[in-house]
């Protein structure tokens, strides 16, 4: 400021302070505006009522498919909005039993309107054997069930007698619908919004591990209904694995019958 007078300086210093204070101001208004885009994002993604799961990553027991199906995309979410309320729903010790339909992206591509027809029955297979056993349907979305049940034996009945059920039965066009099922037992939060909390996530991604047809139990569960199982159903130890966005590893064990 060499030359200037004290009164010329004075004014050139206020003018560069408001300058910078344009520059602050314009700065925060960007940051709240990427605050707010931020939480409309997170607003929309736990809005969605859905049943929640992933792919699972560094198993061997998982599908590849080159398309991740709608419903695991739809069920990774925080929290679960239960079907009709949630007043009814276990709390305490609970189990969670996940079901979806192994490339059902590809039977709509096969059956286009005859999908509707076979979708349909498949939730009535699994409603009756939810019904039988004195479970409650959380939530459903596309192909895929969220349940619940106070006892981890009303469970594996029903993913044993969905299973058994799903396999008899005749579908039309000769498709073959698999469905892969996984159980795990937690103390899961029940909120207004449904069931929230980490063993939620745990048995949405032992799910998806599995391939259809296939049903697979946490270590807990397994110790649960180990000793209670029918002659005619046995578990198969398939040992830990990594499953996504799940720092410990999970023993799974498949339920064979």
């Amino acid at each position: 400021m060499e030359g200037l007078t004290i009164a010329e300086a004075a004014a050139l210093i206020a003018v560069i302070a408001g300058f910078i204070a344009i520059i602050n101001g314009f700065i925060q208004i960007q940051e709240h505006r990427e605050k707010q885009r931020e939480q409309k994002l997170a607003a929309a993604k736990t809005s969605t009522p859905a049943a929640l799961a992933a792919n699972a990553s560094n198993t061997p027991l998982a599908p590849t498919d080159s398309e991740p199906n709608p419903s695991d995309r739809a069920r990774d979410q925080d929290e679960t909005k239960p079907d009709s309320g949630n007043l009814s729903l276990p709390t305490g010790t609970v189990t969670f039993l996940f079901t979806d339909i192994e490339g059902s992206t590809r039977l709509v591509e096969q059956l286009r309107d005859e999908y509707a027809a076979l979708l349909d029955e498949e939730r009535r297979i699994l409603r009756e054997a939810l019904n039988a056993h004195h479970g409650f349907l959380v939530d459903k979305e596309g192909d895929a069930f969220f349940m619940a049940f106070p006892r981890a034996l009303d469970a594996v009945a029903t993913a044993v007698d969905a299973q058994r059920a799903l396999a008899a039965h005749s579908w039309n066009e000769g498709v073959n619908v698999r469905v892969r099922m996984g159980l795990h037992t937690g103390e899961p939060q029940l909120a207004t919004s449904g069931y929230v909390g980490l063993d939620v996530h745990r048995a949405a991604r032992i799910s998806a591990a599995g391939h259809g047809g296939q049903v697979l139990l946490s270590q807990v569960t397994h110790d649960l209904v180990a000793q209670e199982l029918p002659d005619d159903v046995s578990l198969r130890d398939l040992g830990e694995h990594r499953l996504k966005d799940l720092q410990r590893p999970e023993h799974i064990f498949q339920l064979v019958a």
